[in-house]
């Protein structure tokens, strides 16, 4: 029985529409596939792209988490430096280094946490500052000049700085058997050049020990790094202590010297205005010998002091904040010399730094013990250690 005329027609309407179909999909496939040698969209949108707009862009590739980063960073170095992360992922697959898409957002935080991994090696005939605009940490492994950073001025553009041309050119580098923060300039002094009103600041841990002051032209120390002098001064008698000047014995050298008795009025005064003091305390060494042919026992001074600024009157003499300097005879010969230093001084009146320093030592009678102190000779010499702030 033959089928009605509109039944037919019906049935070629609905052919023809699965033909034209079919026919949109091969094109779709084959002819208008998008060009995916570009970003779609501005850098910075990729990555706050939602995640179906990310598979749109990103179809189905390959592998990023078996290449691992080793194989990222081997393509990256076809990467422009300082390239950004949307461009980086591109640059990555047009080197053939490709990625699923379900790896989308841990492909940017892998770039992310390699960006240290991959830029620390700087390639051959980079420059310094192509490195600093990467990002990059510059590594600096062995030593010698050839592993050093060259910073200087090419003065004739021959594209090194080997002193030649006009190059004023400094290499600096690590000296590994030094420590890794020794800096060695070698064949040539390191100069540091600061503009004026400009300081420059030495530090150690953090810590800054001194500094070169540009509007003074001074070298100055920091509390931490203030260096200690010493001046030797003559001292003058006092109480019933005598002074000479001769020899221990024949041939040997002449040198002043006080006498003392086991007194607590006897002793010695002597002054000194220190210079670049830091109004700090200060250390006094006394030395002496003795002629008994066997000594015991200890021979102890007590030192104090006062400071007198401009203008000001000089103080009476003061045991407040003395210091005791004990010289030790016990295992001594004859004709032995003992020396000792103080404990710290702290020099009363308030000083301050240009001070007039006025000090004197006196015998302890109580702590003195040696057997015969007639014998004993106190060079009349004493010497006093002071800290500086600059020289």
């Amino acid at each position: 029985m033959k089928k009605p005329r509109w039944i037919r027609l019906f049935s070629l309407f609905l052919l023809g529409l699965f033909l034209v179909s079919i026919g949109i999909g091969l094109m779709e496939k084959f002819v208008w596939e998008p060009e995916r040698s570009e970003p779609p969209f501005e850098p910075g949108l990729l990555e706050f792209a939602p995640q179906e707009e990310q598979q749109e862009f990103f179809p189905p590739l390959t592998f990023l988490e078996i290449l691992g980063p080793a194989a990222v960073r081997a393509a990256m170095t076809d990467c422009p430096s300082g390239t950004p992360t949307v461009y980086l992922l591109w640059c990555l697959r047009a080197s053939g280094t490709i990625y699923t898409r379900s790896e989308f957002h841990e492909a940017i935080s892998l770039l992310d946490s390699l960006a240290q991994d991959v830029n620390d090696i700087i390639a051959t005939g980079t420059t310094l500052q192509e490195a600093y605009l990467g990002g990059k940490l510059i590594l600096l492994d062995g030593t010698g000049t050839s592993n050093g950073i060259t910073i200087g001025t090419d003065g004739d553009a021959d594209g090194n700085c080997d002193g030649t041309g006009g190059d004023q050119c400094r290499t600096i580098y690590v000296d590994g058997s030094l420590g890794s923060s020794d800096i060695i300039s070698p064949a040539a002094p390191l100069r540091l050049n600061a503009s004026s009103g400009q300081d420059i600041i030495f530090s150690l841990n953090g810590s800054e020990m001194a500094q070169w002051d540009t509007s003074t032209s001074q070298f100055l120390y920091s509390n931490a790094g203030r260096p200690t002098k010493a001046v030797e001064v003559q001292g003058h008698e006092f109480g019933a202590v005598t002074y000479a000047e001769a020899a221990l014995v024949a041939n040997k050298p002449v040198t002043g010297y006080f006498t003392v008795t086991d007194a607590n009025t006897d002793g010695f005064d002597f002054d000194f205005r220190p210079e670049k003091w830091d109004a700090g305390t200060v250390t006094v060494n006394l030395c002496a010998s003795t002629t008994d042919a066997t000594p015991t026992g200890n021979l102890v001074f007590t030192c104090s002091g006062n400071s007198v600024s401009d203008t000001e009157v000089v103080p009476d003499r003061t045991t407040t904040g003395e210091q005791a300097v004990t010289l030790g005879f016990g295992s001594s010969s004859q004709y032995d010399e003992e020396c000792a230093p103080s404990t710290a001084i702290t020099i009363n009146s308030s000083p301050t730094a240009g001070d007039h320093i006025y000090m004197h030592c006196d015998v302890d009678a109580t702590l003195t013990t040696v057997d015969t102190i007639s014998a004993m000779r106190t060079n009349a010499m004493a010497k006093v250690f002071y800290t500086v702030t600059g020289e």
